[in-house]
């Protein structure tokens, strides 16, 4: 049994609606409060733990980050053999964790740039004594993108064929994450190079257009930092916006 541990009426709520969601069951218990010999993990807020006087104890005073921390315990006892954080590549990345096999989480991300965030948070609630990465070998540039973010944690990483991985469902991304996450790849010895294609390079610069509701259309020199993310839609058509007013301003000079 699960016990929530604090006075802090914020925290216990958000654990609470976390847990219930998962339809796991805990038990309510103040700070001072006793501990019932069925309870075999504590969860509570890092400045109440140090007056808990249990064995096992989450702190985290972050909810949704300590509720994921207490289930992989739970699941999986203190320490998992290995966590594989797998991915479905794309515009919005699908997202699964395993820890020793067992399905901790799945979901989808914002975007290809909150991929490392995301195995850094499984990295601080899930112990193991190694970790995977897995993603798909499709949708290549966001999936170079991705390994390149994720390249720096140091953890190996495989390409992993997608052959009926994406299932039919209200949940496609995180659907195929799974399934990719329960597939072997091959591992790769290096970061690869992020070569937008001439029609990535396209639906870039037609996405520029409808940002700016027609009024500019980026350059395929900007198209190509958006693609490999070293820019971001609002900064490439800042940087047009801008250039076209200097031109309009040498003109002006021009005919005078």
């Amino acid at each position: 049994m699960l016990a929530i541990m604090t006075d802090d009426v914020r925290f216990f709520y958000d654990c609470a609606t976390l847990l219930r969601e998962k339809g796991v069951p805990f038990l309510a218990i103040p700070v001072d409060g006793e501990i019932p010999s069925t309870v075999t993990l504590v969860l509570t807020t890092r400045g109440e733990a140090p007056g808990i006087d249990f064995l096992a104890v989450v702190a985290d005073d972050d909810a949704g980050r300590g509720v994921k921390s207490a289930m992989a315990r739970m699941n999986g006892g203190e320490r998992f053999v290995q966590v594989i954080c797998a991915f479905d590549p794309g515009p919005r990345p699908g997202f699964a964790v395993f820890g020793d096999g067992a399905l901790l989480e799945a979901g989808v991300l914002d975007s290809v740039k909150d991929c490392k965030s995301a195995v850094e948070a499984v990295l601080a609630y899930a112990d193991a004594e190694g970790y995977l990465i897995r993603i798909g070998h499709q949708d290549v540039t966001n999936r170079n993108r991705m390994i390149n973010l994720l390249w720096p944690l140091g953890i190996t990483v495989e390409v992993v064929r997608e052959d009926k991985t994406t299932p039919r469902s209200h949940t496609p991304n995180a659907d195929a994450a799974v399934a990719i996450g329960r597939k072997q790849g091959e591992s790769l010895h290096w970061p690869p190079a992020v070569k937008p294609t001439s029609g990535e390079l396209r639906e870039v610069q037609r996405q520029s257009r409808i940002s700016s509701s027609g009024e500019a259309t980026i350059s395929r020199e900007l198209a190509r930092a958006v693609a490999r993310g070293e820019l971001s839609m609002v900064e490439a058509l800042e940087r047009t916006t801008r250039r076209k007013k200097d031109d309009d301003e040498d003109e002006d000079v021009g005919l005078m």
